[in-house]
């Protein structure tokens, strides 16, 4: 009777934890439109302040039954080949002698072809370190070109490209190209792609530039490309508190950070700092990167720069050192991070809604082509565009801790499992003494 007693007691004493763990932070309504079955929708800001894992472990779509429907993130979108296409370079003198009667070029319809015509004969056989590629038919911008050569040569060189319409005026288009090939069969290592930045031309040159290497490019392949739409990006900007030689910043949540930017007060500054971040109190730092940061006056106004790109974090403890020291006016931190979209599939009847933020949960997100047929090709479904409806205040977000001690959630996990231990001595201590009565009695008898 006293054992049932004290596990009520238990169970009593850890129902907060246990209700706690049972509801989400946040419940939002989607929009979908009549009829759709795969939907795509962009996470708003008020996800990342309620979420509880930084992979967003914690979030669910549901629909009107509170059933669990399968969801998918999608990648940030990445640049695409539009249009390639292969051609057979001419070869060609780095420098055409035309007192050579071996070697004659010439043009013919109004420019539209170029005939060569290597004779035999001469006073000594040319060189014949370069390339002309006949782009007729290319109708796209040329943002690179690959190189293709014959077996497997072993060279290091520079290549020089050059741009012309009319084989008589020519412009540079990439100065020093690096092209190797290095390495045996099943261990190679091989850079043939040259950017071009979008070339438009009707003839390019190819020369390589210094020591003639030991290989024979066959084919040169043309390759345009094209910038998809970029997401939205979205910041927030932080205050820092100085402790010591650093400024620490506490984010209101699990943001995919890709840059940051400091914010300096004065209208003159310059200073060199380094950025660190950490995803909890008992995490090690991690830098981030230095950056000299600026704040200048100009003719035109103000100048200012320093920005840290190509991130990839979603920690919530920032750190910022400076070198010589914080300077009397404390720099803010600008966090900026890239709009991410979510594919779900709109099975049942709805409302559909988007819930985050519960302990405990562990991931239940899937690949994008489990969800999406023909997901990254022409074929791929239509995606139908939900919208998550936000309420009108912002989420405040749950509380972040920058120490151990200040985590509350440390405290009353280390608070029930003392009380537990506490409880299990007790019903221990107090088994022996029954067990010890019993004992006793049965001696007597």
């Amino acid at each position: 009777m006293k054992m049932r007693l004290w596990w009520l007691l238990m169970c009593l004493l850890a129902s907060p934890v246990l209700r706690a763990a049972d509801d989400f932070a946040l419940d939002l309504r989607i929009q979908v439109p009549e009829g759709a079955d795969l939907v795509r929708i962009e996470l708003p800001e008020a996800v990342y302040r309620a979420a509880h894992r930084p992979d967003l472990g914690d979030l669910r779509i549901v629909n009107g039954a509170g059933e669990v429907l399968p969801m998918a993130r999608l990648p940030q979108p990445t640049r695409q080949v539009i249009k390639r296409a292969g051609r057979t370079p001419v070869r060609l003198p780095v420098e055409p002698q035309a007192h050579n009667p071996a070697l004659s070029v010439a043009t013919r319809d109004g420019g539209q072809s170029v005939d060569i015509d290597i004779r035999p004969g001469g006073s000594a056989p040319p060189r014949l370190p370069g390339y002309l590629i006949d782009t007729d038919g290319f109708d796209a911008p040329i943002d690179a070109i690959e190189l293709k050569w014959r077996g497997d040569p072993v060279f290091e060189a520079m290549l020089e490209v050059s741009a012309s319409d009319d084989l008589k005026r020519w412009r540079q288009v990439n100065v020093s190209a690096p092209v190797l090939a290095m390495g045996e069969p099943g261990a190679r290592v091989e850079l043939n792609r040259v950017s071009l930045s979008g070339v438009k031309a009707r003839y390019l040159r190819l020369r390589w530039a210094g020591t003639t290497p030991d290989v024979s490019i066959d084919q040169v392949d043309l390759i345009s490309e094209t910038d998809v739409a970029k997401p939205v990006e979205h910041s927030i900007e932080l205050t820092g508190t100085v402790e010591g030689d650093h400024v620490l910043f506490v984010s209101p949540g699990v943001f995919p950070v890709s840059g940051i930017e400091l914010l300096l007060g004065e209208d003159t500054h310059v200073l060199r700092a380094t950025v660190s971040s950490r995803a909890s109190p008992s995490a090690p730092w991690r830098p981030r990167g230095t950056r000299l940061a600026y704040k200048l006056k100009t003719d035109g106004g103000v100048t200012q720069g320093g920005i840290f790109a190509g991130l990839s974090a979603r920690d919530t403890l920032w750190r910022l050192t400076v070198d010589g020291g914080v300077p009397a006016t404390v720099p803010g931190l600008r966090l900026i991070w890239p709009a991410e979209s979510v594919v779900f599939v709109a099975r049942g009847q709805g409302p559909y809604r988007l819930r985050v933020g519960q302990r405990g949960m562990e991931p239940a997100w899937r690949p994008p082509a489990a969800l999406v047929p023909g997901y990254g090709t022409p074929a791929q479904i239509r995606l139908w565009p939900g919208v998550v409806v936000t309420p009108d205040m912002p989420i405040k977000g749950r509380p972040q801790s920058t120490s151990i001690a200040d985590d509350p959630y440390q405290w009353l996990f280390w608070g029930v499992l003392a009380l537990g231990v506490a409880v299990l001595g007790w019903m221990a201590r107090s088994l022996l003494r029954e067990l010890s009565a019993g004992g006793s009695d049965s001696d007597s008898r």
